[in-house]
């Protein structure tokens, strides 16, 4: 029995919206890269529908086996979209420039005698919003952000955005000013947070494209299956106290900022775990879902008011394959260092991602890099980081971090600077494997950072490898006058970016 075809729609071009019989109101979108991704596609044996504007049209060839559907307006491309539901492609690139906002059409030609003209223009609906609820969570979306004289950092931003607000499996974010000569670079935004750059001519990047969109779709997702609305806490109240415990070290330590991110720990026959699609931070100890695995269904089957972390079925897999392992610990943003490091990135909550997981750990045990039996820290490409604890361990992270954050203060306060929080500061950890080392206070305002290892740990050359892991990222670290370590950093290969006052702000060679 053969394989099922896999069917791509692509939208591309733009919209013309009329202001009357004659005239209309458009944008300078061609449809040429959203008729490269076509091409890209039939390259992969995709089964590919264009819906294209009347340049885009032009584009395709007549002997291209493209099924082909035209528009115009912002109407027209509505109602092609609910026409292809029926089909249900397997996934959507909507490449189009829709209109935000389109005139109030007139009848006929406006006269052109008057010497000024109101045109009344009223908003469009978001067509990218209604994907998902049109075509159900099957389809993989893939959705187009163009900016102009946007900063990385601006583009990233605003295709997180997409991703959230329309429920996006991918978001293609570029700026104009960046299209020139038959290049056409792109920054590559998935909902777990990984970016990723393709550059190159039109072509090539449409290639590179469908190809990532085509790994990340063909992955193996887990079911989740709700058995009650009451998770048990009464039955598993020691491990819902650790779990507890747990999820308040990770909001203390500001490790958990956001939607992203999860902890959980064991339990008899199951384990404790933060919600989904919900702000980590608001998290209480009663919204955490207790959750049950059944492999042999593909599924997880959960007690609780909303669904499990969306991390529920890589966790499960890691309880089953680790049996020393008591509690998981995943968060985007934190210096943690470790040799345990992902190669591929999957999306989260996949088969693949667990399997690439123990992998890894499997890889590191033959080789003696890892004991099963204790806690490891990894850093998952593009997924931020995954710390697992052993006995104990969690208990021994809550210690360690009272402990720097202590030794942090007292610095503070020997060189007069007050406060952490007095200067805008968020403390979070530095982790070297699973143990907490230091601190690293940050300012996101104004973009740097400053680093404290704990004495114990510069005896034992952690500072060298910390440095190299703030190199890595790409950060500014701030150093005070009085900590007198500017001599340490500047041996490392750390140059003066600016001085603030008694802060020397740094940047690492090449960054």
């Amino acid at each position: 029995m053969g394989t099922k075809a896999i069917r791509a729609l692509v939208t591309a071009g733009g919209t013309r919206e009329p202001i009357d019989e004659v005239r209309y109101i458009g944008n300078h979108s061609t449809g040429a890269f959203g008729i490269a991704i076509g091409r890209a596609l039939l390259q992969h044996y995709v089964e590919t529908t264009v819906i294209a504007g009347e340049y885009a049209r032009g584009l395709i060839h007549a002997n291209e086996p493209f099924v082909v559907h035209a528009f115009d307006s912002f109407h027209d491309l509505d109602i092609a979209l609910a026409c292809e539901v029926v089909q249900k492609p397997d996934i959507i690139f909507m490449t189009a420039a829709v209109a935000d906002y389109s005139p109030r059409a007139h009848a006929g030609k406006i006269s052109s005698d008057a010497d000024e003209l109101v045109i009344t223009l009223h908003r469009n609906p978001k067509l990218i919003g209604r994907l998902r609820e049109q075509y159900g969570i099957e389809t993989f979306l893939v959705g187009f952000k163009l900016l102009a004289g946007a900063t990385r950092a601006e583009l990233i931003a605003a295709a997180q955005e997409q991703i959230e607000k329309n429920r996006l499996n991918l978001v293609v974010a570029n700026d104009l000013t960046t299209i020139r000569e038959g290049a056409h670079p792109i920054v590559v935004v998935t909902p777990e947070g990984g970016v990723f750059d393709f550059t190159g001519l039109k072509e090539k990047v449409a290639q590179d494209l469908v190809k990532f969109v085509l790994e990340r779709r063909n992955v193996t997702w887990v079911r989740s299956e709700a058995l009650s609305a009451t998770p048990p806490v009464t039955t598993h109240a020691e491990s819902h106290r650790a779990v507890s415990s747990l999820l308040d070290f990770a909001q203390q330590a500001h490790l958990l900022p956001d939607t992203n991110g999860n902890v959980s720990h064991r339990a008899d026959r199951g384990f404790w775990i933060t919600p989904r699609h919900v702000k980590k931070d608001d998290v209480r100890p009663d919204d955490l879902i207790f959750v049950r695995s059944v492999f042999q269904k593909s599924c997880v089957e959960y007690e609780g008011s909303r669904k499990p972390s969306i991390d529920a079925p890589v966790h499960a897999f890691m309880y089953d394959r680790l049996p020393r392992i008591q509690s998981l610990l995943h968060f985007h943003d934190a210096i943690v260092i470790t040799e345990l490091v992902t190669r591929l990135s999957y999306p989260c909550g996949t088969v693949e991602e667990a399997q690439e997981i123990v992998r890894v750990l499997s890889d590191s045990i033959a080789s003696g890099q890892y004991n099963p039996d204790t806690s490891f820290a990894m850093r998952l490409v593009h997924h931020g980081y995954l710390v697992g604890f052993d006995a104990g361990g969690s208990e021994r992270l809550a210690e360690e971090w009272s402990h720097a954050r202590a030794r942090y203060r007292e610095h503070l306060h020997e060189i007069g600077y007050g406060e952490p929080e007095e200067h805008g500061l968020k403390v979070t950890p530095v982790f070297a494997g699973a143990s907490v080392i230091g601190v690293w206070a940050y300012d996101a305002k104004a973009r740097y950072g400053s680093c404290f290892i704990v004495p114990e740990y510069r005896k034992q050359k952690w500072g060298s490898r910390v440095l190299a892991e703030l190199k890595r990222r790409g950060l500014r670290v701030a150093v005070h006058d009085d900590c007198r370590v500017l001599d340490y950093y500047r041996a490392h290969g750390w140059k003066i970016f600016e001085r603030r006052g008694a802060l020397t702000i740094l940047v690492a060679d090449g960054v």
